[in-house]
Order: structure tokens, then C-alpha cells, then sequence
């Protein structure tokens, strides 16, 4: 989304199924978009869709299990971020124009930060 600071990438993954499998799918932000902060805009909402092996594309929608054949592909979308603070200015320069490194600094914690902190201390 756009914003003072512009929201993350979504990304694309695609998983090509080679035996017969039940895939469930447990997703969210698929029909509302990820929302923004203060004044920033919407992040781009998330899509699954399956490509079955005789060319057929069926969106999936965010909750779903269903039966896979050799040769179908799961291509999962993430949703993008939304984006924070107002743009300066009022204009858009394009997506990326209103990028800027937020000057704040990031406190870092959580199980990686614990497994980090722990290897290096040996």
C-alpha cells in the first residue's frame, strides 16, 4: 500500500504436486485488503489459485481443502502490506517513489532473535 512508508511485497509461491494429495488451505486477507496506518494505503489482498494439470485455473478462495492430481500446481499469493502515514505532498510518484527508511530503530526480540543471541554467545 502506498503511504509515507510504503507496505511489503506480497509473494508468489507455486508447488507442483506429484502424487495425489488433499490440500487444505488456511488462509486469510483474501477478500479484505490488509489495511493501512495512519493515512497509509490498503496492502494488495491475497489470491490462491490452482492450476490443474489440463490447463484449468479455479480461484480456491482463503478456506478450502481439496483432492490434487499429479501435475496440478498450488499457486499461492500473499497479500501485500499496507502502508503507513500519509504521503508527503500530497502526490504520487509511483509506488516506490514515497520509499524512505523509517528513522526509528527496530527493537529486535522473539525465538529468532533468542537463537541468534545464543549462537553467537558460544
Amino acid at each position: 500500500g502506498a503511504g509515507r512508508w510504503r507496505g511489503g511485497d506480497g509473494v508468489l509461491r507455486e508447488l507442483l504436486f506429484r502424487e495425489p494429495v488433499v490440500l487444505s488451505v488456511l488462509t486469510e486477507r483474501r477478500s479484505t485488503r490488509p489495511y493501512g496506518l495512519n493515512g497509509g494505503e490498503p496492502g494488495a489482498p491475497g489470491l490462491n489459485l490452482l492450476r490443474r494439470a489440463d490447463g484449468r485455473v479455479i480461484n480456491l478462495g482463503a478456506k478450502t481443502s481439496v483432492n490434487l492430481e499429479p501435475g496440478d500446481v498450488f499457486c499461492l499469493h500473499t497479500p501485500g502490506g499496507g502502508g503507513c502515514g500519509e504521503e508527503e505532498g500530497g502526490e504520487s510518484g509511483g509506488p516506490r517513489a514515497t520509499q524512505q527508511r523509517d528513522p526509528r530503530p527496530f527493537l529486535e526480540r522473539g525465538s529468532l532473535y533468542d537463537y541468534r543471541t545464543a549462537q553467537e554467545s558460544v
